[in-house]
């Protein structure tokens, strides 16, 4: 399904010119500067796209130290021109395939599609497609449906196999009984400011709900290990519910009610370019994915980065370095600004920069020379060297296609996940989960072959050395021998290519919010709140795509000093002491994470 046309012009109509405000003034902050963005992934993209559209801002210089731009955002047309192997493209994602439909976080990226012209290109799966109903966990020793509703099915039908599915496999076994006490009996809240997923799923529901899904679950958004990722940073609206008793009970009275929790930083995002763009426009934006559950685009999602990167390319405002190493950067107390130096034309002076690289390559970026000075930033580096701020996990992914006439027996859906709880005898190969690629491309593939992504390693291999980690072709049989297990497919693809991403997935593991928040503070005060950190190694609430995106609209609007301000739409932040939020520098967050949205202010959206 795609977008329909009329809706790109509707929003042509309703955005308002960007450097204009409501009233017709000027954006707010005028005072001139320039910024440099650290890491090319789709965080810096973002954020150096919207500094180069501020009127504030004279020049930004966007650093990348690998040869291209995009970071795991990275996809494969491959063109089939033979009888023997089919006749048509074939989209292959490396990295992320789809993104999920959910609001309003998924608002600022359609937004920037909107302004990149991508409209036309989004390729929307339905909630009532088969790849939306249809996702499976295998358990255990064959998948299993999760019970949701069939859009072709009667109520008693559907009713009919919740109760078979619930009542006879193993993979259920005793959830029921769980999920009743935790209703009408449920356990006391935890004292503790954080505690792992796995600990607080098993004290609230049960440690089979922990083992059997939670950790399936976890393991296809993070690759991570439920015994270390942050329930507060994950899991941060379960948890606040378990206080007046029940998360349950406490559910369904929000949904009796109409209430919903919202991201604080969803709505910031947006309040970031509210004053060039009116409710009517973010409602054009929101009924374009009326009825969906995941998005994608037509070329691959790389198609974002490279509108992104093409638009920086032919900005005047923009400069774009790739294979850029930067030999240190260092605050400069003269001026209060930030100086970059590659070693070949001398340091770069900036006065603002908005890092999204790894915690580590900040430290090693800080002058040894001067570590004896009182302008070394020590608290700063002594955070970025925290082995907890650099946990990330490696994951292999491979993706195979096949003849269009093989007859393999594949359900219908998006795929499935295997949780920890599986026996090592049915997945000695350590995968995370298989992706049924067709599902999710419909509107993608001109081609009619099959095509499966099998994704392995994830938090399994910790502490597994780089020399160990597989090889194209231990990584392809690997994939297969999942395969010939758990579906029966033994037939020979016709090509199968791996791609191994190391550190590829920061974890989120317990303490990780406090962490932020000391590492944040310690670099607005070294650094005078000049630098601002962003993607996926400072989240808050999650590391996706759409997660990364709206950072980069926060780093580049309060990040580089824009204040916030009560706007025409929804601003929950008025009911609060707003003015006196840290937003400039550090990592851009609100101290109130989730803003209470009754039915009449979702109406707004």
């Amino acid at each position: 399904m795609r977008l329909a046309c009329s809706s790109k012009v509707a929003l042509r109509v309703t955005g308002a010119p960007l450097v204009r405000s409501g009233n017709g003034n000027r954006c707010l902050h005028t005072k001139r500067y320039n910024a440099a963005v650290i890491g090319g992934g789709i965080t810096g993209l973002t954020a150096a796209y919207r500094l180069m559209r501020d009127p504030a801002c004279k020049k930004v210089t966007l650093y990348e130290s690998q040869p291209r731009l995009g970071g795991w955002m990275q996809s494969d047309k491959v063109t089939l021109d033979s009888a023997d192997s089919g006749v048509g493209d074939l989209i292959l994602e490396r990295g992320p395939r789809t993104l999920r439909a959910g609001f309003p976080t998924c608002l600022p990226l359609l937004d920037m599609m909107s302004e990149l012209d991508l409209l036309d290109d989004v390729v929307v799966t339905a909630k009532s497609s088969p790849a939306a109903t249809n996702r499976y966990i295998y358990y255990p020793d064959h998948l299993v449906r999760i019970p949701q509703p069939r859009p072709d099915q009667s109520l008693f039908e559907n009713i009919s196999e919740l109760w078979n599915t619930v009542t006879k496999e193993p993979l259920f076994d005793g959830v029921a009984k769980d999920i009743f006490h935790e209703y009408w009996d449920p356990a006391p809240g935890s004292d503790q400011r954080d505690e792992s997923i796995a600990d607080f799923i098993s004290r609230r529901f049960g440690a089979k709900v922990a083992d059997n899904l939670v950790s399936a679950v976890m393991a296809g958004i993070f690759a991570g290990d439920i015994d270390r990722l942050s329930a507060r940073t994950l899991m941060g609206t379960l948890r606040m519910r378990e206080g007046n008793g029940s998360i349950l009970k406490e559910m369904l009275l929000d949904q009796l009610a109409g209430r919903s929790y919202w991201k604080m930083d969803d709505l910031l995002a947006l309040q970031s370019v509210g004053a060039t763009k009116d409710l009517e426009y973010w409602k054009s934006l929101k009924s374009l994915l009326s009825g969906a559950s995941v998005f994608t685009l037509k070329q691959g999602l790389e198609q974002l980065p490279r509108a992104i990167a093409k638009q920086l390319e032919e900005s005047e405002k923009a400069e774009v370095i790739t294979s850029a190493n930067i030999r240190y950067m260092m605050h400069d107390s003269s001026t209060g600004n930030i100086m970059i130096d590659l070693g070949k034309e001398g340091p770069q002076l900036y006065h603002r920069v908005i890092s999204t690289i790894k915690p580590l390559q900040m430290a090693k970026m800080a002058p040894q020379w001067m570590a004896k000075s009182r302008f070394y930033p020590t608290e700063s580096v002594k955070h970025f060297q925290a082995d907890e701020n650099n946990y990330a996990v490696t994951v292999m992914v491979v993706n195979l296609y096949y003849k269009a006439e093989d007859d393999l027996d594949i359900p219908r859906g998006f795929g499935y996940l295997i949780p920890r709880s599986v026996a090592y005898e049915q997945n000695p190969e350590l995968a995370l989960g298989v992706i049924f690629g067709n599902e999710t491309s419909v509107g993608q593939d001109t081609a009619g072959n099959t095509k499966l992504t099998v994704m392995l390693g994830g938090h399994w291999w910790d502490g597994l050395p780089k020399s160990n980690l597989p090889n194209h072709d231990q990584a392809c049989s690997l994939a297969r021998a999942v395969l010939q297990r758990h579906l029966k497919i033994t037939a020979e693809p016709l090509e199968a290519k791996s791609y191994l991403h190391v550190d590829a997935i920061p974890q989120y593991t317990v303490g990780h919010l406090e962490r932020m928040h000391a590492l944040s503070g310690a670099v607005r005060k070294e650094f005078h709140n000049r630098l601002t950190l962003a993607g996926s190694w400072y989240g808050t609430s999650g590391n996706g795509v759409l997660d990364c995106v709206r950072q980069g609209y926060l780093a580049a609007s309060y990040g580089v000093g824009r204040k916030l301000t009560v706007g025409r739409g929804l601003s929950p932040w008025q009911g609060y002491d707003y003015e006196d939020w840290e937003l400039e520098g550090g990592i851009v967050t609100s101290p109130v994470r989730f803003a209470d949205i009754g039915k009449s202010e979702r109406r707004l959206l």
